[in-house]
């Protein structure tokens, strides 16, 4: 009786462990946003991957909405809505889960991903003031001189503008495209991006004198 109980036993086991080999596991998806801008005329950008763990890896990603996607990313997708991410994921296990995600349009704040909050803030420039002007009897001298200002960069109202301020910035707006990271404004024009700034800045009749600044922004 003793032993048909313990062989009883050893059968239970490894029809329970056998039962644990067999069992699909489950593992967890999740969405990594890394970055959320919004663009003028009610544009939106994300950049987000899919990361999977507590399952056997590699993944495949299977994608059902949107249905171009392929992999786990990094992607970049326009917001032109309300979106629902949709795919299905599968671990070398053959283990098999579907995941979700529900991206609500008017719940994003354009104030807190505005395109601009990686601009604004105090650029330390190096600059070069060049002057031309007539000694009298025909002759044009060009002169040149080096100093060091500080421009320092703010929103405007006007979500497709921004406003500058230095010691001899005289534009006092510029507007700025998001595209390609240039601006415009009263004779000026430059470029600001991956935290540096580039200015010119002329005065007519034909370049009578200007300023051009090139600097970088203050951590």
């Amino acid at each position: 009786m003793k032993i048909t109980s313990i062989l009883i036993l050893v059968i239970i086991v490894i029809l329970q462990s056998c039962k644990r080999d067999h069992e699909p596991l489950t593992f967890e998806n999740d969405i990594k946003i890394t970055n959320l801008i919004c663009y003028p005329n009610d544009s939106i950008s994300m950049t987000f991957s899919i990361t999977s763990t507590e399952g056997n890896p590699p993944y495949n990603y299977k994608w059902i909405k949107p249905d171009y996607l392929n992999g786990n990313g990094p992607f970049t997708i326009e917001i032109d809505g309300d979106i629902n991410l949709q795919l299905e994921v599968t671990d070398a296990n053959n283990s098999k889960v579907n995941f979700q995600y529900e991206i609500k349009k008017d719940t994003i704040d354009p104030l807190k991903y505005d395109y601009r909050n990686s601009l604004v803030g105090r650029y330390k420039c190096d600059a070069v003031y060049t002057s031309t002007s007539s000694d009298g009897s025909g002759n044009w001298i060009t002169q040149k001189t080096k100093f060091q200002d500080t421009i320092e960069v703010k929103k405007n109202l006007n979500f497709t503008r921004l406003s500058f301020s230095g010691i001899n910035v005289a534009v006092s707006e510029v507007d700025f495209n998001f595209k390609n990271s240039t601006f415009s404004g009263y004779h000026t024009s430059g470029e600001i991006n991956n935290d540096s700034i580039s200015m010119y800045t002329y005065y007519t009749p034909v370049g009578l004198y200007n300023y051009r600044y090139n600097g970088v922004k203050i951590k």
